[in-house]
């Protein structure tokens, strides 16, 4: 069991009321003799939350959950769980359909109407499909602490979390901005089955410009610490043509620039193989959607 010295529950209704909760101040609150967490959808909490938790902050009355889109970008609240993410209208079509398709592959739907989008990023793993996706489509991470706001690439909020969360900090907003026109986006991934989370996953967002490709981003999973970019790939193929050699060129260097862990599902030599394929193989699918949407 967890959670075993919980003694304080608090549901705020602002995310002001929210931040004062979790902000100790010059002579911080009894928790319990715990700490004092954030409640989103539980789904982490519950099962990883430990003994040392006195206290939860439940942000389920934050008017926080919503999917809204202009023509800008797509904004999402933090509180949007994962199901209407695989649900949203918005996220639809060739650049964005991959968000939905990271968030079914997240979790099972059962989780999935609980577990947040907030939640989940506060505590993305390596291989986690939501955090590669949304790497790739250069999200933004909006969020507070105290009476401080924030905002940042969620590149830079995956390398530096730790240090706004534990002060008591909370992600409030995930903003996708809008690419070029004709922007399309890719997902791929290998796993033990087709059900099972994946080993190493890739994601790739790109437009193709008199046939060159431009605005490449790129993201892999499954071979690092977090979700990571891989800059040097997006360089080496921005403003040129997606062919063969190029693709085959793309893989060598994906494959080159990682230095992923071994464990039980899979050792740093495959990890690093299969950055190389579905390297080559995001990028080629994103290539060949533009293609297939071009009139005849």
């Amino acid at each position: 069991m967890t959670l075993l010295n919980l003694r304080e529950y608090h549901r705020p209704e602002t995310v002001e009321e929210a931040l004062a909760a979790l902000t100790p101040g010059p002579s911080p609150r009894a928790w319990g003799e715990g700490k004092v967490v954030p409640l989103a959808g539980g789904t982490a909490l519950i099962g990883t939350g430990g003994p040392d938790v006195g206290a939860v902050v439940d942000l389920a009355e934050l008017d926080l959950a919503c999917v809204r889109a202009d023509a800008e970008a797509v904004y999402l609240g933090a509180m949007t769980s994962l199901q209407m993410l695989v649900e949203a209208s918005q996220l639809a079509g060739p650049a964005l359909g991959i968000v939905s398709q990271a968030a079914r592959l997240q979790v099972g739907r059962n989780l999935r109407v609980a577990a947040t989008l907030g939640g989940t990023l506060a505590v993305t793993g390596p291989e986690d499909p939501l955090g590669v996706v949304l790497l790739a489509l250069d999200a933004q991470v909006q969020g507070a602490v105290g009476s401080q706001r924030w905002a940042m690439p969620l590149d830079d909020f995956l390398e530096e979390r730790g240090k706004y969360l534990e002060q008591g900090g909370l992600i409030t907003e995930v903003i996708i901005p809008g690419g070029a026109a004709g922007t399309v986006a890719a997902f791929a991934r290998v796993g033990r089955t087709p059900a099972d989370r994946p080993i190493v996953c890739a994601a790739a967002r790109l437009a193709v410009i008199d046939r060159l490709c431009a605005g490449p981003r790129l993201a892999l999973g499954g071979v690092a610490a977090r979700p990571v970019r891989l800059r040097q790939v997006e360089e080496m193929v921005s403003g040129k043509m997606l062919g063969d050699d190029l693709l085959a060129e793309a893989a060598t260097l994906a494959s080159a620039s990682v230095s992923p862990p071994s464990d039980y599902r899979g050792s740093a030599d495959y990890r690093r193989a299969m950055a190389g394929v579905l390297t080559k193989r995001v990028l080629a699918q994103a290539a060949h959607l533009v293609l297939t949407a071009e009139p005849a």
